[in-house]
Formats: structure tokens, sequence, C-alpha cells
């Protein structure tokens, strides 16, 4: 839930200096998105009550409000548009003592009256999606059940109660409600106002919503006086201070007559002002400001709403645990917190690093970044390789925490040479010494450990592919001069994520995913042709253009930059062991090559394009040498070398792509620890086949990414977000049940759902266009669901269209919408054949 401002009106006898870093930190933790600063203000008085707290509190954010948008003088206008949460606190223990703490917004809070107040605000508003002021006391704690919507009125004030017994309840308010939800009457201390005629009684809670016509009402009363004796406003202008109830003596006024209103004694034993005279004129004040609206709190209870009334009718919440001033006995331990942090970032698998680092920076200040990073530093020499990335990437985000988005952004450049021959325990050294002073040279730092970083993953899949990766040796066949490959793309149907190194070593057990080959519109859309030639060079034609790799020097500097048109090409030959041309050429026996490289399809489709094109360079150089099968297939020696072709890149992609391709048809493709990469065919009958060639359908949507950067963020989510965990583990423990689906001839909607929805959370990105075409088609009824191709975040969409509506029909409706036009609609097929060819010249 986002605010525009949030409020915290403190007792006239709390010291709000007092608890400065309380309130920093909870700033700093819970609203790190908040416009403005959290706003701490005292009642301008003793005694003023619930109502005379609210409104000092919205004057005083009120007038900030009007400085933030330059105004000189308080203009109630700035309610307008915003979003106001203020947090009435007339105890200081809702603030200072907790029964622990817990993770919330971006780190780790103390669980406090106070927290609880504002996360059960924070939840009704965004359910309601309505904007206004919303006012909460925190002398209750309470946990809302439902997960519900509410829809609450524009012309009423909606407060907020609960269902109760009258006799555990008996020293509480009560509101008195009609059928329809509409306020009534009230009851507190044995006094009664309003009708005899209700249907249900409930507890009031301490909540209002006031939407911003009734908000701009109430904020006027700041000139009304004696109204205005509540205010610091009033006690500047030497006015006797007044006491004013929110419920008795506001929202009241929306369900009574004037003169029963303004006579009325309800709350006057210790929650109204005992000032008849005052009282009875600032009554009159406030029934002439509201009397126009309707006072609300809902008349049903939740689990009675039949759909129809459920948008209407549920402002008596369902809740537990309602505790009243039962606050905790113990004060907040900030050096328990900080001790539990460090702790849990003792390489730890399942620690939410990323909330331990955010918590103890709020709570000890950027300065306490060399005490974070000597402490990693000591455990990086506990730790295996496979462990120790869990501290380099933990390194790296407290790097990036620390410069507080001064110092640029964590993809950059990491080549600096101060770096490049040091070991992993001497780049945390030198950073120690040197790299801390600044932002700058903090992100500079970060991005050389995650350099440390790639190495260690690269070593790790070299370890992994070092026995299958392909040995190249001279042909029996020197006559051969040329060899075409072409391949077709893949379809990811779930599982994607789990392919990518190092999360698969960390998902030994269920890393995998399910996919398919495909042709597109009728044919492969990925081929490699190499020629021998009689020019002692390899001329790389690709992309329209034609680049020639003369020299051992151009081979070895393109290899591992992606920008480079040759690097895809000089990767795969260093990916055989080959640092010299002259090397390479006399084992295929030939001058030279001709490389042609073609797809029909564009960079960051979501096919796996790249990967695939590199298995069919190799395919194709293979077939022009010889390789031995005897222990490994070629398929399988193609799979892994090409997952080293990813290392060498620095792309970090992972091995599903190469395994859609080269392996035929639908299948579920496995990382199994000490054999390498497995595939299992799902078999597929005549029926299911052609189910799925009619209705999947892809649309490529012009919306292009490179996976190396999402790639890069995930991986640095794998290690220190514990969400991200919990979604790819959450991923891994559902593969096989839709394997099992899917080989049963039934598409899981609601799996390929969440695959979707899992995929927007690791990109945190989908672009708007593709968002509004697949609300089109679901509203429509055209899709039953659609899936982002490969990493997501764009390229190609697949489409599970609904059976009555046609590839072609679904293809004309996007041609006649001017915002999804110029798509391009391609069908599938499924080889039933070895889906990679080869010819020989």
């Amino acid at each position: 839930m986002r605010w525009d401002i949030v409020t915290f009106s403190l007792g006239y006898g709390i010291d709000s200096h007092s608890i400065d870093s309380d309130i920093q930190h909870f700033q700093n933790i819970n609203f790190p998105d908040c416009q403005e600063e959290i706003l701490v203000v005292n009642d301008a008085s003793e005694d003023v009550g619930s109502g005379g707290s609210a409104l000092n509190a919205l004057i005083r954010t009120a007038e900030r409000l009007c400085y933030r948008n330059k105004f000189t003088v308080l203009t109630e206008a700035v309610l307008q548009d915003v979003n106001v949460l203020i947090v009435l606190v007339s105890d200081p223990r809702a603030i200072l003592n907790s029964d622990g703490f817990s993770s919330g917004g971006n780190g780790y809070i103390f669980n406090t009256y106070l927290s609880n107040s504002i996360k059960n605000a924070a939840k009704i508003a965004e359910r309601a999606r309505q904007k206004g002021v919303w006012i909460i006391g925190s002398d209750a704690s309470w946990d809302l059940v439902p997960e519900v919507m509410f829809d609450l009125p524009e012309d009423s004030i909606s407060g907020f109660s609960f269902a109760g017994e009258k006799s555990v309840f008996s020293e509480h308010g009560w509101c008195r409600t009609d059928k329809n939800g509409k306020l009534v009457g009230m009851e507190f201390d044995g006094e009664v106002s309003g009708t005899s005629e209700f249907l249900e009684k409930s507890v009031i809670l301490g909540f209002i919503y006031l939407p911003p016509q009734i908000a701009t009402s109430f904020l006027s009363l700041y000139s009304e006086y004696p109204v205005a004796a509540t205010t610091y406003l009033g006690i500047d202008s030497n006015v006797i201070p007044l006491k004013l109830s929110i419920f008795f003596d506001f929202m009241l006024a929306t369900c009574t007559s004037e003169p029963e209103f303004v006579s009325n004694q309800l709350g006057v034993r210790g929650k109204v002002s005992e000032n008849i005279k005052d009282r009875t004129k600032a009554r009159k004040q406030i029934y002439k400001k509201l009397r126009s609206y309707k006072g609300r709190v809902g008349g049903l209870k939740s689990g009675n709403i039949s759909k129809n009334l459920l948008r209407k009718v549920l402002e008596v919440l369902d809740i537990t645990n309602f505790k009243y001033k039962e606050f905790p006995e113990s004060p907040q331990s900030y050096t328990s917190l900080i001790d539990e942090m460090h702790e849990s970032l003792e390489s730890r698998t399942d620690s939410d690093v990323e909330r331990c680092l955010r918590s103890i920076l709020s709570l000890q200040g950027v300065d306490s970044i060399v005490g974070i990073f000597s402490f990693l530093r000591e455990q990086i020499l506990k730790f295996d390789e496979k462990n120790q990335l869990q501290i380099i990437f933990t390194a790296s985000l407290a790097l990036s925490l620390a410069s507080n988005g001064k110092g640029g952004l964590r993809n950059g450049p990491a080549k600096n040479a101060v770096f490049e021959n040091l070991s992993l325990n001497e780049i945390f050294d030198e950073i120690l010494k040197n790299w801390l002073s600044d932002p700058s040279k903090m992100i500079r730092a970060a991005r050389h450990l995650e350099t440390a970083g790639q190495k260690v993953i690269h070593r790790m899949v070299d370890d992994l592919c070092s026995s299958r990766t392909i040995k190249l040796e001279k042909s029996n066949n020197p006559k051969l001069l040329s060899a075409l490959v072409t391949a077709p793309v893949r379809i990811d149907f779930f599982g994607g994520w789990l392919d990518t190194p190092p999360i698969f070593f960390g998902f030994s057990e269920n890393a995998a995913v399910v996919n398919m080959a495909v042709q597109l519109d009728g044919k492969n859309p990925i081929r490699c042709h190499i020629t021998k030639s009689t020019s002692p060079v390899i001329e790389l034609c690709q992309d329209g253009s034609t680049i020639l790799i003369e020299s051992d020097k151009d081979l070895l500097h393109m290899h591992d930059k992606l920008s480079e048109t040759g690097a895809l090409v000089s990767a795969c030959i260093v990916s055989l062991g080959f640092h010299s041309l002259a090397e390479f050429f006399e084992i295929l026996q030939c001058t030279g090559l001709r490389i042609e490289t073609r797809s029909e399809l564009p960079h960051g489709s979501g096919l796996g394009t790249s990967s695939i094109l590199a298995c069919t360079i190799l395919k194709a150089i293979c077939a022009l040498g010889k390789v031995s099968e005897e222990q490994f297939s070629l398929e399988d020696q193609i799979v892994h070398t090409v997952l080293r072709v990813e290392q060498i890149m620095t792309t970090g992609g992972g091995w599903q792509d190469q395994c859609g391709a080269m392996y035929g048809g639908l299948k579920k493709c496995f990382y199994q620890e000490g054999n390498g990469i497995r595939h299992q065919t799902i078999h597929l009958n005549p029926a299911i086949k052609n189910l799925l060639e009619e209705r999947l359908l892809l649309v490529y949507t012009g919306k292009t990414r490179l996976a190396k950067n999402l790639l890069q963020e995930v991986i640095r989510n794998f290690f220190t977000c514990i969400d991200t965990k919990r979604k790819l583990r959450d991923m891994a423990e559902t593969v096989d049940d839709f394997s099992e689906r899917i080989e049963k001839g039934y598409v899981s909607v609601e799996l390929l759902r969440k695959y979707h929805e899992t995929k927007k959370f690791m990109t945190r990105f989908e672009p708007a266009i593709v968002t509004e075409l697949l609300e089109t088609l679901q509203r429509k009824s055209m899709i039953d669901v659609g899936w982002a191709a490969g990493a997501g975040g764009g390229g190609f969409l697949y489409l599970w269209l609904c059976d009555q509506y046609s590839p072609e029909y679904v293809k004309n409706f996007l041609k006649s919408q001017p915002q999804f036009s110029s798509m391009t609609c391609h069908r599938i097929t499924i080889p039933l054949v070895p889906p990679v060819t080869l010819e020989l010249n």
C-alpha cells in the first residue's frame, strides 16, 4: 500500500524526540516509497480526545501537503487526490513495547500495537482502492481474517467494527445499524443515542475512512471555534482547550437529528468534553458540516453475505486476536534484533538476506557497511565455492544498499585491473581497504564482486560439463566440404528459471523444465551452414553482415563480448578447447571456413534462439570433424557444451533451450546430480498432438528483451530474496504435477497461469501492451490462458485458445485492433521425426 503521507499523532505527554530512532526505523522499513517522511505531531494540549487529536493531525498533515505543493496558505483542496494515514498514539507503549519482530515492508520491524494497526489499515485501504483519509487508533491489536474487497461509499463516513459479545466488550462503544448497514445510533457506558430500531450491534474498532469530500469538510472545521480549540491553532489563539470524540462528537452527527445530537450525553463520562456550553456550540458546528453525509458500519457479518452484496456491506470486519491496551511488557531490543540479523546472514539458504541487510543499515546507519563487510569476509573462509556464492551476492547487495542509489546501477563494467588477479579473499580485503569510502566506489566494487561470483558459477558449470563436453577429432572423410544444420525452437510449458546456473545446483532433486520442440509456421527457423574455404580465416555471415575472424587475437577478443557480431561463433570454438585458428582448421582439415548463421526470429524472442543457434553451429562443426559417442550421445554432448558456451559469453544462460531443440517432442528435462542434464520423453498420442497444434498460438509482441539482464537480477534475488526462493521452490515442487497432467492430455490452465505469474514476479516486469493484450483476450473469452515465452518480459507470447475460437479468428481480431495490429501470429508443428536436420556435401 502506498501512502502519500503518514502522520503519527502522539498524545500530549509523549516526547516525540524520545522515539525518533523508532520512528525512523519504522519509516525506513515500512514506508520506503512514501513520498514524504513520516510526520510526527503531538496533541495540541492534554485530553483533547480522539476527535481533537485526529483534527489536529489532519491540519498538520494538510499543511505539509500544502508545503509540498508550494502553497503558502492552508488549502483544503490538497486532500482531493491523496491517500493519508493518521495513526493516533495515546500510549507510548504502543510504539516502544514489542513481543518480538517479524518481516514487514522491506526489512524487519518490531511487533507492536503501532505496527499491527498500520498493517491492518494498509490491508483494508489496499482492498478498497479508494483515496481519502484513514484514521486508526493504536490502543487495540487485531488480525483481519477474510481476503475480501471493500467498496466504501463516497458520501459516507465508513467506520469499522466487529461482532462481539456484550458481556466481553461491555466497556467499549457500540454501533447500531439498520439492515442496509446504515449507522442509526451508538451506545457507550450505558448511554444510548439514536433510534431504538436496529438490526445488529457491533463493537467500535477505532478505525474510520473519510472520502476526500468528507475529509475536506472535516478539515474545514479548523477555523470554527470552539471546535478548533482541540487543535494547535486554538491553543495558539489562546482558546480554552476542548475534548472531542471522533465517534461520539463527529460520526454520530451522521445518524441523528440535530437536537438529539447536540443534547445527548453519550461519552460524557470519559470520551467527550464536560464543558456543556462549548460542547453544545461545537456540536452545532459539526452537525452543520457533516449532516448531509451518512454514517456506515455495515449490517451483516461477512460470512452471511451473498455474492451480489459482497461489495456493499463489509465494514463489520471478521477479526481475531482482539486485544485492548494489553501491551507487551518487554521494550524493543535493538541489540537482539541486530544479533539475529547477523546470525541469519551466516550463509543460511533460508535467510531473508535483503531484509536483514536493510534492517542493519536502518538501525546502525550507512557506516555499518564496514562492519557488515568485515563480518561477511570472515564467513568466506568457512565455506566451499557453492556456499561462497551466497556470501558474494550478499556482500554485493550490501554495497548496493549502502550506496542508497547514489553510486549508479549494479549492472556495468567490471574489469578493473586492480581486481583481475586477486583471489576471492583478496577481493574482500581490497574492498574493505579502498572501496567503502563513497557510494560510487561501493557500486563499482559490487560489480566486481558479482564478476567474481560469475567465475565461481563458471567453474561449477565446467565441473559439471567437463566429461560431457565435445572432444573434436579429425574426420575419417576429409573430403566433406559443407554441413547445413537446421533446428526448431522450443516452447517452455513449465519450470523456466530452474535450469539456470547456479539455481539448478540448489534444487538438485527437482530442478526440471517441461518443454517441446516445434517448427514455426511449418519450418525450422534456425540454421547454420558451414563451408570449407581456401582463405585462412573464418568468414562469418550473420544478421545480414559479414565479418572476418582473421587471427587468434580476433577469436579471443570476441568470444566473451556479447555485443560483438562474432561472439557466439567464437565462444563455440573456444568451448571446444581451441584458442588458435590454425589448430582448429587443422582438426577440420581445411584452410579456412565460411560460416553462415541465420535465425528468422528476432533477438529476445523468448524461444531460445541464441542457445539453439549455438547447437546448430556445434553440430555443423562436429559433422565436419568426428566425435566419439561411445560414452555420451552427440545430443547430450552438445547440450552440455552449449551450457559452457553460455558461461563463456557471460550470458549466464541455462540448459532448457538446447534441451528443448535437440530432443524432439514434448519432454521433461532435468538436472540429476552426478549424471548431468537428462531428459524424459512425454508420450504424445495423435489426439494430444493435434490438440496442442490447434489450440496453441504464438504471438510476437514486438517487445524484445535481453535474457542476460533478467538472468543477472534473478540470480541476485535467488541468493538474497526469500520470496524469490519460495517461488522457485514452489515451482520445482509442481513440475512433476504438470508433466503428469499433460501426458494424460490435460493442459492445466491453472498451473500455466501460476507459471506466468511466477515469471512476472521473477522479472518484476511485463510490458503494458502485453498485459493489455492478455486482459483483452481473456475478457473476450478467446483464451483460457497466456504466458510469456522464455525468461519473460517481452518477445513471444503463448496463447492457449478457448476451443470455440480458431487461430485465424484470433489473428483477424488482433489485426482489427490498432494497438495490436503490428503483432504477428504464428502456428506450430510438432515434428514426428528428430527435429534437428543435417545435410552434408
